[in-house]
């Protein structure tokens, strides 16, 4: 639009696109106001909104799924532990267990163990062995097979496997993610068939 008459000071209303009263400075420097708004933006800029939050964190440290050790370590049944050098000795046997050596460590684990040391012995066994060294399953029923007490053990041996796999199931959804859980739990599977149908031992469903 054009001008009026300086006469007349008006400047230009962008809102109302009207011309309205005015001062002979607005009239004559109207861009000089633009230039010091500018300035002022550029000083006193607007705060930065927040970063976005991460994704894929994970939930929080006390809502993460527990581990197949942390699982484990947990029976909801009674188990009186031994004394710190039962505990060794029965950790001794089983490291340095080998096909050649069974008679001789079926010896010694006799010589440490006691019955009331049985039901600790067999969650051992089944929780820190089984679950973890599928390879060595017949050797461990070898094992187990020359001892003393075997039925007693073997009937141990059942229900403590019984109780891992229930601890498993409490976090079975993470056998979809987790290949620790998988393993742990295709291996108590094949420890169960091979310590009861694998030895023509019934496997009863009230188990």
């Amino acid at each position: 639009p054009h001008a009026p008459a300086k006469e007349a000071i008006q400047t230009y209303d962008t809102v109302k696109e009207n011309w309205v009263p005015g001062t002979l400075y607005e009239y004559v420097h109207p861009r000089d106001e633009r230039r010091s708004e500018a300035k002022a933006a550029r000083q006193n800029p607007p705060p930065m909104p927040p970063p976005p939050k991460a994704m894929n964190q994970g939930p929080p440290q006390n809502q993460r799924p527990l581990t197949v050790d942390q699982l484990l370590a947990e029976p909801e049944i009674p188990i009186n532990a031994p004394s710190q050098s039962v505990q060794d000795a029965i950790a001794s046997v089983f490291n340095s267990l080998s096909v050649d050596n069974i008679p001789e460590k079926v010896d010694q684990l006799q010589r440490h163990v006691k019955p009331e040391d049985y039901q600790w012995l067999c969650y051992y066994t089944v929780s820190r062995r089984a679950s973890r060294e599928a390879n060595f399953h017949h050797q461990f029923i070898t094992f187990f097979s020359q001892c003393r007490d075997k039925k007693t053990l073997f009937h141990r041996l059942i229900n403590m496997t019984f109780e891992c796999l229930r601890l498993m199931m409490k976090a079975v959804d993470e056998a979809v993610h987790s290949s620790s859980h998988r393993t742990a739990l295709k291996s108590l599977g094949t420890w169960l068939g091979l310590i009861t149908v694998g030895r023509d031992y019934p496997l009863k469903s009230k188990s």
